[in-house]
């Protein structure tokens, strides 16, 4: 199917491959190792097979994109949110008037956010980001584009990213803020080729939560909204303890007691269970480090 789009000049999406034979494949994940090992067996990334990721992350906030060909993209153009597609060099993000980024899990939360009186008041100086789970590239190069400095933005906004209180959470997380191993071939290739690497970490991402602090009054009382970790999720979380940055002297040890936290209570909780609190999931991000995200301004009185 690879030789077929390189000698046809087509390209196709993963998921176009996977739906040309589902019988043979069986599911989605085997077209993705198998891509990805000939991408690193021939030493090219897979764009140069042909094959392209399917575009799945969604942004929205005050933001324009200029494209190369001289046109543009308001972010605030779509209530629903924008599909986050391939950048091109010359493409650039007008971002004068962003004070934060905010990345979410999952799309139910992204959806509920735009949608919410809270996102009419602070649309105009945010940023709302979701890839849906997992980040595709895609999204990783767009944020990683929004979040780093630049002569025309020297000081970028901060980014903060919600995820569930699980061990794919943290996972996430961590594709986010220090990209995939998976994908290192990738940056090695086209910097070889073109003399500068792909980028998809987001290095300032802060990690605004769901944290067991959060859970405090369900681990404490009404135990509605935590579920236990299932036999796969504390395999998976055994095995992060021993990788960087969550193993013992590791880049990052809040994520790593937080992980033994879960295994220790064995629980986990997705972000929804925010919206069990009073006010909701809109009032609890306005109490997390409100000045630097910018809402006092806007509610100042409640604030007060």
């Amino acid at each position: 199917m690879i030789h077929e789009t390189l000698t046809q000049s087509i390209v196709l999406t993963k998921r176009d491959l996977y739906y040309r034979d589902p019988a043979l494949f069986e599911n989605q994940e085997t077209v993705d190792r198998y891509v990805d090992s000939i991408a690193r067996t021939f030493g090219v990334t897979r764009s140069l097979l042909n094959i392209s990721a399917t575009a799945k992350g969604l942004v929205v906030g005050a933001f324009t994109l200029q494209r190369g060909d001289g046109t543009s993209i308001e972010g605030c153009s779509s209530r629903s949110g924008i599909l986050i597609t391939a950048l091109a060099p010359e493409d650039t993000i007008e971002m004068s008037m962003v004070r934060w980024i905010l990345v979410v899990e999952k799309d139910a939360t992204f959806r509920a956010l735009v949608e919410s009186p809270f996102w009419a008041e602070i649309s105009q100086e945010g940023m709302l980001i979701s890839a849906k789970g997992y980040p595709d590239i895609l999204t990783r190069q767009f944020l990683h584009l929004a979040s780093t400095p630049s002569p025309t933005r020297p000081n970028p906004p901060p980014v903060y990213g919600l995820f569930d209180y699980d061990p794919d959470g943290l996972a996430i997380l961590n594709t986010y803020k220090y990209s995939s191993a998976n994908l290192q071939h990738e940056s090695a290739v086209n910097g070889a080729a073109t003399g500068q690497l792909i980028a998809l970490e987001c290095s300032s991402m802060r990690w605004l939560g769901v944290r067991s602090s959060a859970l405090q009054p369900a681990i404490t009382g009404d135990q509605h909204g935590l579920l236990p970790l299932t036999p796969r999720d504390r395999r998976k979380a055994t095995l992060m303890l021993n990788r960087e940055p969550f193993c013992q002297g590791g880049s990052e040890p809040e994520w790593r007691r937080e992980l033994q936290k879960m295994l220790m209570l064995n629980i986990k909780a997705e972000i929804q269970i925010l919206e069990e609190r009073e006010g909701g999931l809109s009032e609890w991000l306005m109490e997390q480090e409100l000045g630097d995200l910018g809402f006092e301004s806007l509610f100042e009185d409640e604030v007060t």
